[in-house]
């Protein structure tokens, strides 16, 4: 079983406007969290970090959007920055098994909200 966890990058909250960012890494996957006070109100879910990543977005109002991250690494004469490309070809139960075995270590609530999101995905797409 994969003993990989996400942990949180503890080089302070970061101030987003009025939010307050929080960052968990692991080797394969990112989690972003911002929240409006407690109420967690945008995540972003970015996995499979060093072949084919993709990050899955959700925010408050607005749902779930996936995209495909074109690190911008196309040949060796030159390097763009990364850019999200929409891919809507989701596989929503990998999605929430990867992120239920990564997350173990995270707060309970942040992690329960985001996998009732993660359930619900097959209604959106």
């Amino acid at each position: 079983m994969n003993q990989e966890h996400l942990r949180e990058v503890t080089c302070g909250l970061q101030q987003d406007g009025k939010l307050t960012k929080r960052w968990f890494s692991s080797q394969s996957a990112d989690l972003f969290a911002w929240h409006d006070n407690d109420l967690l109100v945008r995540f972003e879910f970015c996995y499979n970090k060093h072949t084919n990543e993709h990050s899955l977005r959700w925010q408050n109002n607005a749902g779930f959007t996936h995209a495909r991250v074109d690190d911008g690494e196309g040949n060796a004469t030159s390097k763009s920055s990364p850019i999200l490309i929409d891919d809507n070809n989701i596989d929503s139960d990998y999605i929430f098994t990867q992120f239920k075995q990564l997350s173990e270590k995270i707060d309970a609530d942040i992690r329960l909200f985001i996998m009732r999101k993660l359930l619900g995905i097959v209604v959106e797409y």
